[in-house]
């Protein structure tokens, strides 16, 4: 809305009919703003990403918050604004939603300092930050000083309520439909506006030009206004009702889980040896596959023999046992036939019939197919424990060299996977193995026969990791599983193949489990 133009006044009309030098450069400020800055008048609703933050925090999803412009604005908890001087605003994070025939939210003025004017309203984004609710270009705004109602200019003022003092809590209601604001002081209605944005895009402001301290609440307790709490006029429930919802999904996930776990452990052989055999297996035909993308059809073609070495001997297990074909045994003749496959096209030089990023064998179903391993990762014979590299004191004066077979020595240039490295690609290497003081190497190709099997607990000599004060405070003490539990199980026939990360934040308690099985 142009306000100059509904009130029949150019800028410079305007200016002239403003008292004071500072009025006048607000004034102008504000006209400056609006040109740069374009005013979003369209309608519409809360997006998705906003309707999740509203169902997970309810109306404490609404929140203000000082910009780069508001100096000498603080903000705690997203509702306690503190003002100290100027004519500064804040608009809320989110629009009202404009579903509900009214939504309503108040402001106590916990401190005024005498002189200083507080204006509280509605407005539209992008609304310039030092200007007070009501004095700019769509907004209207309750001003604590005289009891005005602004409507988008200074000069266009409803003198029709009383001032408001410190301790005072005013009201600011809006009625989507009709586009209607009304303003209340202590629970008591005191003004009418009707403006021509029914369901256009408006948000709460709050705003003031001296000392003060304001406490907004949006919904999260019980409003002064007794009919706003019976009607629930709050822009949303106190809180939000997502943790249900995300405690029902994770109980799903949860009953999802345990069944697929209770279907492979039903399948599963009765003897132990069988899961860290299969495990073995599932490693030997992964690192394989990776061995031979990189070219290495030596170090390919015997974990494919490996491999086939240990499907072998479960199909043998389970048929000294007596027992008849079964979907188990299907699935693993399958992953055989498919490494016998693999290692004789191998020895041809002809490409695997999976591809190097271990994609799905031709025949799915069954168990097994949710427990094919995916390269590229770190292997092994059995079940796969990572192994922290060994931090090793940086030499200046040296470059390292790393070649496919894994060796390191010293050189002028160095060479990784068989390709030879120029001097600045060594120095980035050199200079992104440096992590909190120590030495990493790069995880090398003859890394994937390691075992990490240790025969005691693995000790750093490096010592325990430095934690930031706040994890110090919050640390007790550092434990093994086995020091807390008698005897530490999280897994008893469930493989680390079978475990699938789905968030990525996840990673270092997935690897954990890995670890643990």
């Amino acid at each position: 809305m142009d306000s100059e133009s509904s009130l029949g006044l150019s800028i410079e009309s305007a200016l002239d009919k403003l008292e004071g030098m500072a009025a006048q450069r607000n004034y102008a400020y504000a006209c400056q703003y609006a040109e740069a800055h374009p005013i979003d008048d369209s309608t519409g609703l809360l997006s998705s990403s906003d309707l999740e933050l509203v169902a997970e925090h309810g109306a404490g999803a609404w929140q203000f918050e000082a910009s780069e412009e508001n100096i000498g604005v603080s903000v705690r908890n997203g509702t306690e604004v503190e003002f100290t001087g100027g004519e500064q605003s804040l608009v809320a994070n989110l629009q009202f939603p404009n579903q509900q025939r009214v939504y309503y939210y108040e402001v106590r003025l916990t401190h005024l300092a005498h002189g200083t004017n507080v204006a509280v309203g509605i407005a539209m984004h992008s609304y310039p930050p030092l200007r007070l609710a009501g004095w700019a270009r769509n907004s209207v705004g309750y001003h604590t000083c005289d009891g005005s109602v602004y409507h988008s200019h200074p000069l266009d003022r409803i003198r029709n309520s009383r001032p408001a003092y410190s301790s005072d809590t005013l009201g600011v209601g809006w009625r989507p439909r009709s586009g209607k604001v009304f303003f209340a002081i202590n629970g008591v209605i005191v003004s009418h506006v009707r403006t021509p944005w029914a369901q256009k895009r408006l948000y709460p402001i709050v705003s003031a030009d001296g000392p003060c301290s304001l406490s907004v609440n949006m919904g999260t307790r019980a409003f002064v206004l007794s009919h706003a709490n019976m009607r629930y006029w709050a822009v949303a429930p106190p809180e939000g009702d997502y943790r249900g919802q995300q405690r029902t999904a994770m109980e799903a996930k949860f009953c999802e889980y345990a069944s697929r776990a209770s279907a492979l452990i039903s399948q599963l052989s009765t003897n132990p040896n069988y899961r860290t055999n299969l495990n073995s297996a599932h490693a030997s035909l992964a690192g394989a596959r990776l061995a031979f993308s990189r070219g290495d059809t030596t170090a390919a073609l015997d974990l494919y023999v490996r491999g086939i070495d240990v499907y072998q001997s479960i199909l043998l297990q389970e048929k000294s046992a007596g027992s008849t074909a079964t979907s188990w045994s299907r699935e693993v003749r399958k992953f055989a036939t498919a490494c016998l496959i693999e290692a004789e096209r191998t020895k041809a030089n002809v490409a695997p019939t999976h591809s190097p990023n271990g994609s799905p064998l031709p025949v799915r179903g069954g168990i097994l197919a949710e427990a094919e391993p995916i390269a590229p990762q770190p292997l092994t014979r059995d079940a796969i424990q990572p192994k922290r590299r060994n931090a090793v004191t940086p030499n200046p004066s040296s470059t390292a060299t790393y070649v496919s077979n894994g060796s390191s020595t010293a050189s002028s240039t160095g060479s990784f996977s068989g390709q030879r490295l120029t001097s600045k690609e060594t120095d980035v290497v050199k200079h992104t193995s440096h992590i909190n003081g120590l030495t990493f190497l790069p995880w090398l190709d003859n890394d994937i026969e390691e075992k990490f099997d240790l025969p005691d607990y693995f000790t750093d000599k490096d010592g325990l990791p430095t934690l930031s004060p706040k994890q110090q405070r919050k640390l007790w003490k550092w434990r093994r599983a086995s020091q807390i539990y008698g005897s530490p199980q999280i897994f008893g026939t469930v493989g680390c193949a079978h475990i699938v990360q789905e968030t990525v934040t996840d990673c270092s308690f997935v690897a954990a489990l890995c670890v643990s099985v």
